[in-house]
Parts: structure tokens; sequence; C-alpha cells
């Protein structure tokens, strides 16, 4: 039994107290009462639980009152007496006499108990004997009254008389309007404001009378705090508090909706609000009070892209403002990287030098009268504003204008030009290797082909060591002398015009450049103009002993071979010979040890071991290996465990990844993305996917390794991988800008709202920036800077009443 607070009240049907015995709590048991429902209601099989609680709790969900009813109606009426000693709470017995009964009555009691043991020793129950006595005296009163009887004895008739008459007040409570919260909400801010209706717009709602009305137009009409409660005696404090509750308490107004989402993404002045909405100030005000400043992007930047305004309003604007009226009809911030950029749209892809570059500007400033400090006078002025352009150098100091942006999508495919053997390689032999992509970049040459790379940055291609000059490129090696020397030795012989040849045919070399090269750095390799090599090697039998204990790994690279000779000895060069002497034989571009009869075997040797190094197998730089290292990852033998390390499939036994484990969680994974389908990490992270894998919490980079190694998804490239599953007849375009199509949840989204859905459900950080260059360069869906709003297609935007907006 429950123990009850120290002050109960009585209620009206005592006999509720029975449904402590099956632990209803008292509060439930008061509302039951309040409520003007007996036990016997209560225990009525012939009326619903729901129906009940409706009755108790009318204007609100009654979820947890229902469970407590149906608890309730596990007791029986015919099993309950009226000597039930939890009667005794419904006649105002406390805690602390409750459990003064049961100290002398350790053994169980009713209530004729009770009275016989008063009649032996009235004081029996020491200090609680007087207040025992004249509840008892209570409940002696009642147990013959009529209430007590029908609870105790009802008949048949009477339960369904009773549950005829609870169903009646049930229905009819159900056929009431039931006033809503809105409707509450609405009747309290009629009477705050005084007034018998607010109307659908503000211009209507300030003409007529309301609470506080000489404050709240005051304010509207751009009077300070401080002025108006100097007017009215009060604190700027006060005069605020009374505004915002005002504020606070308006609906919507149509005439204050539409200009709302404006306000909120630009930074209009009052001036410009007015010029451009043609609508009263006030209206502005209103809003600014409401929702506070816009994001910080100028108004030029919406009218700009506003169609519904003439050229000649904008220029007129312009000139007003000391804005930039730009050949695109937009209005921007004047400065003189707005007017280069300009220039460079009406040279319209163009190949331009400096210097005919100076003069399309000084043309522009005259024609546009601009101010003369936007003329340029001596070409070193425009060389650092170049490199901040969006051009494209071509050689010879010509340039054109280029979206680096245009590129950034295909860094992948740019990237696989580059793997080739290591080497160094003339920029025009890559350029001819792709001539699709290079017509689809819009690069014209080489040297274009270098910039972008350069622009893109040479980190984000790995087979790149550096390019030299715009000319050259870097491939696998460190030192020019270890392509030229190792390329020298196997020409010996040559003549020096048969290796310039030889240089100009492979590596699209410049034959003038590559003869300057070779006369001025390596005529030591020439006698009478024809290769001669004569190895230096060490003699030191010790330099053979360190660099054996140097050697660990089945195969390397030659760099990372070289590496470990000249730390021995500076003077050591790496040939074909040395490397026999030491145990290893060359075998295309890598060294072999000699124990390996072919390459696969060493490479196997090499991926056999616990914990391998990403970067040792990326320096080894061979297709060989890659492929070998695929299938490992394919069939779960190798598992890449992070960005740096691969680990054997028995060295993660012992924290529960098997190959077992791993097929179940990629077959979870089959079964939970639909074809073309994008998706990452996160977002299954985000749609409740759960797996025996997934349960270990381990880094995310483990498991977008997983599910790139199956080869089932193509990954895309971003700093958290997409993944999309492919059918076998697929037309998706595995692209960023495809992906952003099926991320957008609805057919309008604000860039905002798009880009916390990609943050929050994917996992990508966008910049808004990246996120709108993605966005044009999807077919059908259009941005809108006007609203701030991505559409799916034009359609939808032009019917969008928001976007009609005059």
């Amino acid at each position: 039994m429950r123990i009850l607070l120290e002050e109960i009240w009585m209620i009206k049907d005592p006999s509720l107290y029975e449904l402590l015995n099956v632990q209803i709590k008292e509060r439930d048991i008061e509302r039951f009462s309040e409520s003007n429902l007996a036990l016997i209601d209560i225990l009525n099989p012939l009326i619903d639980a729901e129906q009940l609680a409706a009755l108790v709790s009318p204007a609100r969900k009654a979820n947890r009152l229902i469970t407590q009813i149906q608890k309730a109606k596990q007791l029986n009426l015919k099993d309950l007496k009226v000597t039930d000693a939890q009667l005794l709470f419904g006649f105002g017995l406390t805690a602390v006499g409750m459990n003064a009964l049961r100290k002398k009555m350790p053994e169980g009691f009713d209530i004729l108990m009770i009275k016989k043991a008063f009649q032996n020793d009235p004081t029996i129950f020491d200090q609680r004997s007087e207040e025992i006595t004249e509840i008892v005296e209570k409940w002696t009163d009642w147990q013959n009254t009529e209430d007590a009887i029908k609870t105790f004895t009802p008949d048949d008739d009477k339960l369904i008389e009773r549950a005829e008459i609870l169903r009646k007040q049930w229905k009819r409570l159900t056929e009431q309007d039931v006033v809503t919260p809105e409707e509450k909400q609405k009747q309290k801010t009629l009477k705050l404001l005084k007034v018998k209706k607010i109307p659908s717009t503000l211009s209507e709602f300030i003409k007529q009378d309301f609470y506080q009305k000489k404050l709240f137009v005051d304010r509207l009409n751009g009077c300070t705090l401080q002025e108006i409660g100097e007017k009215n005696d009060l604190s700027r404090e006060r005069v605020r508090q009374i505004t915002t509750k005002i504020i606070k308490k308006l609906p919507v107004f149509e005439d204050v909706q539409p200009y709302r989402n404006l306000l909120a993404h630009y930074d209009f002045s009052l001036e410009d609000f007015e010029w451009f909405t043609k609508k009263p100030g006030y209206i502005f005000r209103y809003i600014r009070l409401l929702d506070g400043a816009g994001e910080g992007r100028t108004s030029y930047e919406f009218i700009s892209g506003a169609s519904d305004i003439s050229e000649a309003e904008k220029q007129q604007y312009a000139v007003e403002h000391k804005l930039l009226l730009a050949s695109n009809g937009t209005v921007q911030a004047l400065s003189s990287r707005a007017i280069y950029e300009d220039v460079l749209n009406l040279l319209a892809n163009k190949t331009v030098s400096e210097t005919e570059f100076i003069t399309s500007v000084n043309e522009y400033v005259k024609t546009k009268n601009l101010p003369s400090e936007y003329l340029i006078s001596k070409s070193h002025a425009l060389e650092a504003a170049i490199q901040r352009l969006p051009v494209v150098y071509r050689g010879h100091g010509h340039f054109r204008q280029y979206q680096i942006d245009d590129a950034k999508d295909f860094i992948e495919e740019l990237d696989q030009l580059f793997d080739v053997f290591p080497g160094i390689y003339g920029v025009n032999y890559f350029y001819k290797l792709n001539p699709d992509l290079m017509e689809l970049l819009d690069i014209h040459n080489g040297t274009e082909l270098a910039n972008v790379i350069k622009q893109l940055g040479i980190s984000k291609f790995p087979h790149i060591f550096k390019i030299v000059r715009q000319s050259q490129v870097w491939i696998g090696i460190g030192h020019q002398d270890d392509f030229y020397i190792n390329a020298l030795q196997q020409l010996s012989g040559k003549t020096l015009d048969e290796v310039v040849d030889y240089f100009s045919d492979e590596y699209a070399f410049s034959s003038s450049t590559t003869r300057t090269t070779l006369l001025r750095d390596y005529r030591l390799f020439f006698k009478d103009n024809v290769v001669v090599n004569e190895y230096w090697e060490p003699q030191n039998p010790v330099f053979f002993d360190r660099v054996r204990r140097e050697l660990k790994q089945p195969i390397y690279s030659e760099e990372k071979f070289t590496q470990i000779i000249r730390r021995i000895d500076e003077q050591a060069r790496l040939n074909p010979r040395l490397a026999i002497q030491l145990g290893y034989i060359q075998r295309e571009i890598l060294y072999v040890k000699e124990q390996y009869s072919k390459q696969g075997e060493a490479i196997d040797a090499m991926l056999d071991q616990a914990q391998i190094s990403v970067s040792e197998v990326k320096s080894l730089n061979n297709l060989a290996v890659n492929v070998r290292l695929r299938e490992l990852e394919r069939t779960h033998q190798l598992v890449l465990v992070d960005n740096e390390h691969f680990k054997r499939i028995d060295q993660l036994e012992k924290v529960g990844i098997t190959k077992a484990t791993i097929q179940e969680f990629l077959d979870q994974v089959n079964e939970k993305v639909n074809l073309n389908q994008f998706f990452s990490w996160t977002s299954l992270k985000n749609d409740g996917f759960e797996s025996p894998l997934s349960d270990l919490n381990l880094k995310n980079e483990f498991y977008q390794n997983i599910l790139f190694s199956t080869g089932e998804f193509t990954k895309i490239i971003t700093r958290e991988p997409l993944f999309i599953k492919l059918s076998s007849n697929s037309t998706v375009r595995t692209r960023i800008s495809d992906f952003l199509v099926q991320a957008m949840p609805e057919d309008v989204m604000f860039v905002d709202d798009l880009l916390q859905v990609l943050r929050n459900y994917y996992g990508l950080k966008f910049s808004r920036e990246k996120l709108l260059g993605k966005v044009n360069q999807i077919g059908g869906t259009i941005y809108s800077p006007q609203l701030d709003l991505i559409y799916r297609d034009k359609s939808i935007m032009v019917n969008d009443s928001q976007f009609n907006l005059k």
C-alpha cells in the first residue's frame, strides 16, 4: 500500500480508495471524484476506459489516464468489502495514522477488527487513537448509506442504468465545440489589445484604436525609444517592452509577409525598400522590429538579379549609389576587381596580353564615366590583381577568362592523366592523352593545363610531385638527377641528337630546352657527343652491410631504394648492377628481392604483413600493386582501418571484425539503400541503419572504406565521401551536382535550409558559394537571388507567388 500525504481531503465517494489496491495514484482518485465518478463507474464493465477518461479530462489527450482506468478494471466489484481498511483514507486517515494501525496489528486488519480493538482498549493506538476513533465513526455513519450499499452490493440493472447515463454525458461532451489553443490565444490577444477584431493587414490595423497605439505607431514612424519615452514619461526599456509585446501578439499580416523573406536575406535600407517595393516605410520598420536585421547581403545584390527592374532603373540606382552596372545587367559594388571581371566578360573568352587588357580596361572606365582612379597606367599595377581573377594563362603573358570551378568536379579524371611511370614530362604529354577531357574543360594547350592544375592545387593530385615553369611535370621523383641519370644509363652509346629525340618523343620535351639541359648539367655522361656510362660503385664492405640491414621490404620503388643507398653514401648512384649486389633485381620500375621469381610474389609478400602503410603502397606507384591491393580489399583479406593503414583481417578478429561481419554489413547496406540513390555513411546512420559492425562505433573512415572496397557502390570524392548504388543500365551521372538534385527534399528550398540538410543529414560541409556553383551546373534547377531560393525547375519558380512579388 502506498504512503499518503499528511493532509488528505475527504472525497465524494470514499469507496474510490479501493483503487489503491491496484496502485492507482491518489491524484487520479481525486480527479475521478471531481468528475462525479464513483467506484462502480470506474469498475463498471459496461463502459469503456476511453469514455471514462474523456469525462475526466475532456480538453487534452488522456492516454495515461486510460491506462490507469484499465488497470483499475482488474478489480472485481463482487470481491470488495465495505469493511476494507483502505476506505479509511476516504474519511481523512493520514499516513501516520495508517502506520499506527499496522504497528499494533501487524498480521493484518479490517475496520471491524479496528472497532473491536477499541472496545478492548480505547487508547490502543497511542497518540493516534483519537484520530482513528473519529474516522471509524465517520465510516460507521456512511456504511449504511445508499451510496455504500449500491457500491458494495450492485445489481445488474444499476450498472446498466449508470453506464447509459455516463455514455450520454460522453456523447454530449464529444459533440461540443472545444476551444482550440489557437482560439484561446486569439481571445487573449484581443483582450490585451482591447479590440474586437484584428484586420488582415497592418495598414488597416494601425487605423483603429488599440492598446498603446500612440507608442506603437510612433515606433513604426521611426521615433527612437528615447524620443517616445520622453513624450510619454516612460523609460526606454519600458517602451521597448510594450512595443515588443504588441508585435509578438499580432498575427501575420498580408501586407507584411511577402517582404519578410526579402528583408531576412538582404540588408535593405529604408530608402531602397521604399524605392523597390513602393510600400510605406512603416512596413519596413515593422519587419525589422519583428525579425531583426538581415543576413548582411547588400540590397544591390538583390536588385541586380531582379527581372522586373529595367536596365534604365538599374543604371539610375547605380549612379545614385556609386555602384557599377555590369554588362550582364547586375549592379555591383564599384571596385577594380568588379571592373576587371566585367571587362573579361566583354572579351568573351578572347586571349589577350596584359597590354591589350590594360587598353580594354581604360576604354571601359572612360565609356562608363567612372572615376579616373580606376584607369591603369602601368602593367605592374595589374599583375597582382590578375592572379586573383578568374583567368587561365596560356604562356608568354597571355591569358583569357576561365572559371576554375568548372574543373573542380573533374579532379579525379585529371589525376588519372598523371598515373604514369615516374619521370619528368613535358606538360603537352598529358594534354594530348585525353583530348575529349581537354575539350570538355575548355583547356586549349599544355600551358593552360598546368595553370589549371596549379589553381586547383597540386596537393589534390597525389601523382604530381611538382610543376616547373608551367612546362614540366614531375611524377614520382624528387630530383631531376634521378630521372636524367637513369635515362642516360639506358641510352649508353646513343648520340646527343638521338637522346634529344628520345626525350622529345617519349616525354614531350622541348628539343632546344632538352639539349641545353643535357650539355649544361650532364656533360660528364657524354664523350664526343655520345653517351658513355661509367658507374661509380662503393667498394667498402661496410656500405653493403649497412644497406642490406636497411632493406627489409620484399619490393621497393626506385625512389625509396635510392633514398636508402644515399643515406649510407651520398655519392652512390642506383643502377641495375648495384641492385643485384644488394640482393634485388630491377623489374620494370620496381626493385624486387631476388628470392622472388616473379614481381607478383613480391607484391603478395609485401601485402601479407600484419599492418601496411598506405604511404608505402603509394610510393611504389605501380599498377600491379594497386590491382592486387584492390583484390585483397574486395575479398576483405585486407581492411583499410583508417586513411593511413591497412590491416590483415586476422588481426581484426579479436575486436569482432571478420569477413562474415563485413559481408553482413554490406548486405544490410544493400538492402537499406535504393538503386541510383546517393547516400553517405552519415545519412545511413541518420536513417537508423544498424548492424553488428556499426555497433563497434569505429571511425567514419573505416565504414566509408568498407563501402568503397566492395565495388558495389560508386564513390564520389567530397570531404565526406558520397556513394551511389547504380543499376547495370543506370544513366545517372555520378557528379555532385546530380547528387544535389536528389538531396533536395522539397521542390523549393532556401539555400541555408539545403545547406543544413547537407550538413546534418549527409555530413557534408558545403560553403554557400560552392553550393550555388553546383546548383548552377544542374540542368533544370535554378537559383533565385531575390528570394535566396533554389527551385527544381524554372516552371516551379515562375508559378511561385513569392517570386512574382512586385
